[in-house]
């Protein structure tokens, strides 16, 4: 019965889920979530065999749930419980994925080289298209025109219906695609596909400036400065990478509102300079806000459902700067500290951590750019408050620590 399930059943509900997330973008927001029903459904099947298998990598499944269970227990001392649930409901991902790959690896179910490679290019692929058809959504509506890099990131949020996105998470889509696309690049011969894939990374990249998020931009020039620097004896790699980075830093500079921001961010981290509230004066008085309730409960925090409230308490006694609005804490150590402690922030951090650690030693530098992304962008963004974040994080971070690549991909 085992075989028939893995055979008959599982294999091709893994190569479903893994293919559903890969084209997530091309669905609407209500249907993004169903590859994460489609691993559950693999956890119902697999579960029951589970005291038959061979326990493999019980560490790596125990540090990638830990997280999940510990801002659960936050719950239990949170005042308001339907708000938690509600945040409870988005982390479940969280859960559902490293239990969903453990079982499969412990069955030693295999997708094949071939098999992963098709995922890479279903990710990179869908990015593109569902950016073409934003771009085709703008030029119908006479949105093309000067104005474009100032209210792009805005109406990427709200313009969009069932398929609008925060600029955050689609920074992080983009920037995950031209991440995958450096193993497409190296591993084809055909220099027809490696163009089509450079065109479609300059595409990404130019995407990328127009979203304005600065901290998804650095991590991803770092990245491909690195790959470039790597790379350093290759000429054809140099030059097109050599140019592309080049070419990044002269938009940045001669784009009004790009260069505006990153102006904003050094004014305000290198002169202190607070005054005028940018993005970036604004995310250092909300750290404010965040250690001032910090310090009163640094061990075990406020519990899921209340950070929202308290954030807001302090928002309003410093009403003079936020003018009656609301902000996450634009930190994702910061709130799950204030969630559920120190304790939440050691298993927040022990997970990315570890999993960069065997990323390394196991020298996949496809998922250490990744975590890498992960980590930095945390500085500076609450990337698992809403479900696009939740679902890109917790399926990379466990679709790359339950394989080990070889002749064949072992999840």
């Amino acid at each position: 019965m085992a075989n028939h399930l893995k055979i008959r059943i599982v294999k091709p509900l893994f190569l479903l889920g893994i293919f559903l997330f890969s084209i997530s973008l091309l669905l609407p927001i209500n249907l993004r979530n169903i590859p994460t029903f489609i691993f559950s459904l693999i956890i119902l099947l697999l579960f029951p065999s589970i005291k038959h298998i061979k326990v493999l990598k019980s560490k790596l499944l125990f540090v990638n749930i830990l997280f999940f269970f510990v801002m659960l227990t936050s719950l239990s001392y949170s005042s308001d419980v339907d708000f938690g649930l509600t945040r409870m409901l988005v982390f479940l991902p969280i859960v559902v994925m490293p239990l969903s790959f453990y079982l499969i690896k412990a069955n030693l179910i295999v997708i094949t080289n071939k098999q992963l490679r098709l995922f890479y290019i279903s990710f990179f692929v869908a990015t593109i298209l569902f950016l073409i058809s934003i771009f085709i959504h703008n030029y119908m509506n006479g949105y093309l025109n000067q104005s474009i890099f100032i209210h792009f990131p805005n109406r990427m949020n709200i313009g969009y219906g069932k398929y609008s996105m925060h600029p955050i998470y689609m920074s992080l889509y983009v920037s995950v695609a031209m991440i995958l696309s450096i193993p497409l690049i190296e591993e084809t011969k055909n220099i027809k596909q490696q163009i089509l894939i450079i065109f479609g990374v300059i595409f990404l990249a130019f995407v990328l400036l127009m979203l304005a998020r600065k901290g998804t931009l650095i991590v991803t020039f770092l990245i491909f400065t690195f790959y470039f620097l790597k790379k350093r004896r290759q000429f054809k790699h140099n030059l097109i990478i050599g140019f592309g980075l080049l070419l990044s830093l002269v938009l940045l500079f001669t784009i009004d509102p790009l260069r505006v921001r990153f102006l904003e961010l050094w004014n305000a981290i290198f002169h202190n300079n607070n005054a005028v509230l940018g993005s970036t004066s604004m995310r250092i008085h909300i750290f404010d806000c965040a250690f001032e309730n910090i310090i009163k409960r640094p061990l075990f925090g406020y519990g899921i459902g209340d950070v929202k409230s308290i954030l807001e308490h302090c928002f309003s006694v410093h009403k003079n700067i936020f003018k009656g609005a609301y902000f996450n804490s634009h930190n994702q150590y910061l709130s799950t500290w204030l969630a559920a402690g120190i304790f939440g922030v050691i298993s927040l951090s022990g997970m990315l951590f570890y999993n960069l650690k065997n990323a390394l030693t196991n020298k996949n530098l496809t998922s250490a750019a990744i975590l890498i992304l992960f980590i930095i962008v945390m500085l500076t963004e609450n990337i698992l408050e809403r479900q696009d974040g939740v679902l890109l994080f917790s399926f990379f971070i466990n679709f790359f620590a339950f394989y080990k690549r070889n002749q064949e991909i072992i999840l």
